[in-house]
Formats: C-alpha cells, structure tokens, sequence
C-alpha cells in the first residue's frame, strides 16, 4: 500500500503602466494570479512470482489505485475577477497484470508482459504490451533492447504562462481530457571492465493526448484585457501590446 500527496501553490502581482497616442495619455493596471494544485493517490497492490523452471518465471499481479485532484486558477484585474477555472475530480484505476521472463540460454533473456487497466470516468479498458530483450554477446559487453505502450491517468498539462515562462500542473482525466499515451522503443549497450560499467542508450518516445493551457493578453483602450482564443489579434494603433508580438498558437 502506498500513498502521497503533491501540492503546488503559486501567487504572481504584476504592475503594468505606459504612455500612449505620442505621450499625451497615460495607461497603468495591477493584474495578479492565484493558482492551487493538489494530487492526493492511494494505491494497494498484489503481486506473486511463479517459477517453472530455472529458465522461465511468471509474474502476476493486480491493483487499485484511487486518485482526487483540484485545480484553482483566479486571475484578478485591479479587483476584478477576470478569469476563473475551477477542477475537481476523482478517479479510480482497477487492472492486473501478466509478465513472463524466458532464458533459453545463460547469455540470453526474453521479457514479455501485458497490463490491463479499467479507468472509470472515461469507462474504457486499456491495454499495456510490453517486450524486452538482453543479450551477452561476450568480453562483459550486454545488448538490450525494450519496446511498450503506457497511459497515464493523472495528467501532466503545460501551462504556456507568457510571463513566467513554461510551467504545469496536474488534471484528472475524463471524457474531455483524454489519458495521456506513450509508445516508448529503446536500444542500449553496456560493457562491464572490472568494477566499472560502462553504458549508452538511444530511445524514441510518441507522445500522443498531451494538453496545453494558455492565457492570451493584449492591451485595449482601458488597459489589459485577456484573449482566449486566436492571438493573431489586430493591436489599437498608438498603443503598445504586453507582450510586444503575441506568442505563435
């Protein structure tokens, strides 16, 4: 059994001012952002070993994980409350698992396995294949390589924050925020002098269901306003725009 807790809190003032139309009018506004985030997880599993021979063993195993996250983001202009995102949700992932280990030679290995997860607030079953494979090839030099597919049911979303940079936070997934997914191939070498090893690996990762959050600005006849939609807005002549170019979609 296992549990943990991740919280995440971020508070950001800023105050703007300028000139516009040549010097003869002034323009100035606070805008501040109050952003919470927090992941609580619990987790039970089971697991047993089987095995059949020196060559071949089984590994079998189930789970439950039950998963509670929110997510608060305010954005105030002076005193107003301009934007407000509010998520709670809770989830809960119940699967097992299937993974065989195969030596039909001292300097040889095959692993194969399969994960089986039920997500419930999306009601779908998902599938985990996953292979690897270890070779001796001689002189302490070993070969390896792996392939497999993961979800991910607690996920990561890229905050594009224009004024402090990439950050992120952590969403539930459901019917509108899909599991995040991976594809992940690995090649590797290691080779072994004495009491040092020596090792390089190359991978590849697809990434698919990965989800953006951005805030757009631009600034009006009565100073800041906030844009959500396309950035590629038209700028009031005279005025100066915060940022100066709007970021690229």
């Amino acid at each position: 059994m296992a549990a943990s807790r991740y919280r995440s809190e971020n508070r950001t003032e800023n105050n703007v001012s300028g000139t516009a139309n040549g010097g003869a009018g002034r323009f100035g506004g606070t805008f501040s952002f109050a952003e919470d985030n927090v992941v609580d997880n619990l987790t039970f599993r089971l697991g047993s070993e089987l095995r059949v021979a020196n060559h071949l063993r089984f590994q079998l195993g189930s789970w439950l994980e039950r998963s509670e996250v929110s997510y608060e983001f305010d954005r105030l202009s002076s005193d107003t409350l301009a934007l407000d995102v509010s998520r709670q949700a809770r989830g809960q992932v119940a699967g097992g698992y299937l993974e065989s280990t195969w030596s039909p030679l001292r300097q040889l290995s095959f692993t194969t396995g399969v994960r089986a997860s039920h997500y419930d607030l999306t009601r779908d079953l998902y599938w985990e294949p996953r292979a690897s494979a270890t070779i001796e090839v001689g002189n302490g030099l070993r070969l390896n390589g792996a392939w497999g597919k993961y979800y991910q049911w607690v996920s990561r979303v890229e905050n594009e924050d224009v004024l402090e940079g990439s950050r992120d936070f952590w969403l539930l997934a459901d019917d509108d925020l899909a599991p995040a997914a991976a594809e992940h191939r690995v090649l590797g070498a290691a080779l072994t002098r004495g009491n040092y090893t020596f090792s390089v690996e190359a991978y590849e990762k697809d990434f698919s269901n990965i989800t953006l959050f951005s805030t757009r600005y631009r600034m009006g006849p009565i100073g800041i306003q906030a844009s959500y939609s396309s950035p590629a807005a038209e700028w009031p002549e005279g005025w100066r725009c915060w940022p100066r170019r709007p970021p690229a979609r």
